[in-house]
């Protein structure tokens, strides 16, 4: 593996994302959105106030401009769709609370055919009609919703409180209850096929839950001793996670290559189609060397060996 691309970011990049189609990376500094097209910053957008998540369009295909868009929520700020290519904000998607006043969403994922936006609150999940901005809340659960991810009509959602329920996307509740002693707050959570990865705070492994019957049944090791959300990704039998020191591609149960960074790694995405690594570095660090913030791109082994 080798690097074949970087870009330096002024701050903490908070994660990467690849868009569906491969063509650009998403990730966020502090207040702004940022697309790049691979390696060279295209557009940065400004959110107001700190960003707490994003995601890409899932129907996202750079030749039809009508769907290159995302989504973005920051403190203090309803949910807002960016067009990817203009900047212009396309809709707004507000929640309010008992009180009337204007609640963020720390956590968001589209269904997978992106008719449906869902929001992770203080306590509830949300889900907007992305054609109309209707709204109605799917669940009540405790914790802040800090992590979120959908397939078909099924919604799992991490809590700060170190559960995950799954939801029944149209609102008819939970259906299942997926924790462990001792487990840290939920940061980011992924389906993949009968199950579901999760990842939490000052945890030291990912976990696989089986959903046929509510039990991990598999974990990977990482470095995790701090608050900071650690991403992950997986395409078919690869996994790659961030950790506090470094990161780990994890081929299968004996097969693990990793990648050494001076400092964490808080996002690891891969490509959708091509043998290519994205990476999200940095950290605050006020003596020397300077951190080193960046996107870093980085090859894998061959097309053969990498995600399917």
């Amino acid at each position: 593996m080798e690097v074949v691309g970087r870009v330096g970011c002024e701050g903490i990049p908070k994660g990467v994302a690849w868009s569906p189609d491969g063509t650009c990376l998403l990730t966020a500094v502090e207040d702004t959105v940022r697309v790049l097209e691979v390696t060279t910053p295209a557009l940065e957008l400004s959110a107001g106030e700190e960003v707490y998540d994003y995601a890409w369009y899932p129907l996202m295909d750079s030749r039809a401009p009508v769907t290159c868009c995302l989504a973005a929520s920051s403190r203090d700020h309803p949910i807002q769709l960016w067009d990817a290519y203009t900047g212009d904000v396309r809709a707004t998607y507000c929640a309010k609370s008992a009180s009337d006043e204007q609640i963020s969403a720390l956590s968001l994922s589209f269904s997978p055919r992106g008719e449906l936006l869902y929001g992770g609150y203080d306590r509830s999940v949300r889900v907007f009609d992305t054609a109309t901005g209707a709204s109605h809340e799917v669940a009540r659960q405790k914790g802040l919703i800090g992590a979120l991810d959908a397939v078909d009509e099924v919604v799992a959602a991490g809590s700060y409180g170190g559960k995950v329920e799954l939801l029944d996307g149209r609102g008819d509740g939970a259906f299942m209850a997926l924790s462990e002693p001792k487990m840290g707050g939920v940061t980011m959570v992924r389906f993949e096929d009968s199950g579901l990865w999760t990842g939490s705070r000052r945890d030291d492994h990912l976990r696989f839950w089986d959903l046929r019957t509510g039990r991990v049944s598999r974990r990977l090791r990482r470095s995790s001793e701090t608050n900071q959300r650690l991403g992950f990704d997986v395409r078919g039998t690869a996994l790659v996670t961030g950790s506090d020191a470094g990161c780990f591609v994890y081929w299968d149960d004996d097969n693990v290559d990793r990648i050494s960074e001076p400092d964490p790694i808080n996002g690891a995405a891969f490509h959708p189609y091509k043998a290519i690594l994205a990476l999200a570095t940095g950290q605050r660090r006020y003596d020397a060397p300077p951190p080193d913030n960046a996107i870093i791109l980085w090859t894998l082994p061959s097309a053969d060996d990498g995600p399917r």
